[in-house]
């Protein structure tokens, strides 16, 4: 059973929150199923789904609960109130308009980078990037981009708090890779992955600072045979690096107005 008694919390909120993620994870379940996966009571997990249902998070149908649409309330509320993100959803659907592969911005959220706009999926591979899907920093392009940004005593703290753990065959695991890489990433203004996330995607990423210390990133992947490393940076690095100035700058600008 997963420890819910974490000091300085609510534990009736945290089982809540866990009911809400399982329901996500499971596509949807009833009562039994999920008082099964998160090893919780069926009736507490019974008062949960009453609770969300009644205030329209949960839809019920025949016993089977699932997600409403009330979350994208919340989501497009804080995307709105970030003016990284409205000034960088601009950016990636114009690259994205002028390009083959697929164009991804991502925010950086603790240890965590988060998906927020994906544009020209061609080769369907949103269903693995869903906006809002987390990854660790150091498992993909725009992560390790935004990880670089950081000092290195944070970094050696991510690295403690994590232990890196591995997403494919290709992800970084020893710290010493870890910081050799990012010394790389800032000496040349971004980041690279060949099958970290995935063993058949590659992809390219550049950190977005805002004002207000938010931080982002763009990248460009695709299906790693068709997108060698070289190709990734003759074809879309100056882009990349010359488009985050850019979102950095406007951003500023209107942070003044």
């Amino acid at each position: 059973m997963k420890d819910r008694d974490t000091p300085g919390t609510i534990k009736s909120g945290e089982q809540l929150l866990e009911v809400i993620q399982a329901l996500q994870k499971l596509g949807g379940a009833g009562v039994t199923e999920l008082g099964e996966y998160l090893d919780m009571e069926k009736s507490h997990v019974h008062k949960y789904l009453k609770t969300l249902e009644q205030t329209k998070y949960v839809d019920n149908t025949d016993g089977e609960y699932a997600l409403s649409f009330m979350f994208i309330t919340h989501a497009e509320h804080v995307k709105k109130q970030s003016k990284l993100c409205q000034v960088a959803k601009n950016r990636v659907e114009k690259m994205a308009s002028n390009v083959d592969d697929v164009v991804k911005f991502s925010v950086k959220q603790g240890n965590y980078s988060i998906g927020v706009y994906i544009n020209n999926d061609s080769n369907m591979f949103q269903v693995n990037f869903l906006p809002g899907r987390r990854e660790y920093l150091h498992q993909s392009a725009p992560g390790k981009a935004m990880l670089a940004a950081e000092s290195d005593e944070r970094i050696r703290a991510y690295v403690e708090e994590t232990g890196l753990p591995p997403r494919e065959d290709g992800t970084i695991t020893n710290p010493e890779a870890l910081f050799a890489e990012v010394s790389t990433i800032r000496d040349r203004g971004f980041a690279i992955s060949s099958g970290e996330w995935h063993e058949k995607i590659n992809g390219i990423g550049a950190v977005i600072t805002g004002p207000t210390g938010n931080v982002g990133a763009i990248n460009v992947f695709g299906p790693a045979a068709s997108l060698p490393e070289e190709y990734l940076i003759d074809e879309y690095g100056d882009d990349l690096l010359r488009i985050t100035s850019q979102i950095e700058h406007k951003v500023e600008q209107e942070m003044e107005a």
